[in-house]
């Protein structure tokens, strides 16, 4: 295997590497994989994305992974979308949070006239997106990783944001091989299903995220009778994605908080591995109008 995950450049000056493509029991499936430099076997992260798709906070957010030690998996659960597959990241990130608004239409007439059709495209894909075979793809993905003679196969975690956060907790109720699970504002399982939980779980909520925050205590409370781990850490004067330096909820002293205190927790649960310094250094923000879960 190489030593380090080539990459190019996109005509926006972006570092970009070419997906792996791989078949699922549901189609292909496109992967953005990087993998740190030296030799393996390397602990794995699989990064399971937000509502939003792959985006470049993603893609960054896979090299900060590989810079910290991991081999770092993120399926894209879109690939076979033809109609996300035809959007602009940034039309996504600006336009998905008009599928929440109240008065969607109201709120797409108040846009430039230019912007019209394009955000009534973007928010009617989002709101009637089909998730159904995401856990499927996960799956796939993992048999994937599995197979990969540099991942070391019994120190895989997952860790997903928001919808992806939700993800992975369904992911650990399946009894999927990981080792560890962490979850940045994702609705966690009901109390009943804490029971099946085998793995140790690690949590990152907003302060200001009343409808994924109402079973944390419930959750917690559940998971600690069950017997397993789970830690988690309510950021004060934070909004719902405050993790994404693309959403103008990005906070980013409690997403730098965020990041090692994840780093520490897979390094407890994937032990002997390097964590890079340079991996520590938070993104520079990248102002865009999103909101969605």
């Amino acid at each position: 295997m190489p030593s380090s995950t080539p990459s190019h450049r996109s005509p926006s000056g972006r570092s970009v590497r070419p997906p792996v493509t791989i078949t699922g029991a549901h189609g292909r499936i496109e992967l953005d994989v990087a993998r740190p430099a030296g030799d393996g076997p390397y602990p794995v992260v699989l990064i399971v994305h937000e509502g939003l798709g792959v985006t470049p906070h993603l893609h960054a957010l896979v090299g900060r992974f590989a810079a910290a030690g991991y081999l770092a998996v993120a399926p894209n659960l879109y690939t076979r979308d033809p109609v996300r597959r035809s959007f602009d990241p940034e039309a996504v990130i600006r336009f998905a949070p008009l599928a929440q608004a109240a008065e969607r239409e109201a709120a797409i007439a108040a846009l430039p006239s230019g912007e019209r059709a394009t955000a009534r495209q973007v928010a009617t894909w989002f709101a009637d997106r089909n998730l159904s075979s995401a856990i499927p793809d996960l799956l796939e993905t993992l048999t994937w990783i599995a197979g990969q003679p540099d991942a070391s196969i019994d120190q895989v975690a997952a860790i997903g944001f928001s919808q992806g956060g939700a993800q992975v907790a369904q992911l650990a109720l399946a009894g999927a091989a990981l080792a560890a699970g962490v979850i940045f504002y994702g609705t966690l399982p009901t109390p009943e299903q804490a029971s099946r939980l085998r793995i140790p779980l690690h949590g990152h909520f907003a302060s200001d995220d009343p409808q994924v925050n109402q079973r944390i205590a419930p959750f917690s409370a559940a998971a600690k009778a069950a017997g397993f781990g789970f830690t988690h850490v309510i950021h004060a004067g934070t909004a719902h994605g405050f993790f994404n330096e693309s959403r103008p909820s990005y906070a980013p002293e409690a997403s730098q908080q965020a990041w090692v205190a994840t780093l520490a927790f897979l390094a407890r649960v994937l032990p002997a591995h390097p964590v890079a310094i340079g991996s520590l250094v938070p993104p520079a923000p990248i102002r865009q109008p999103s909101n969605i879960r």
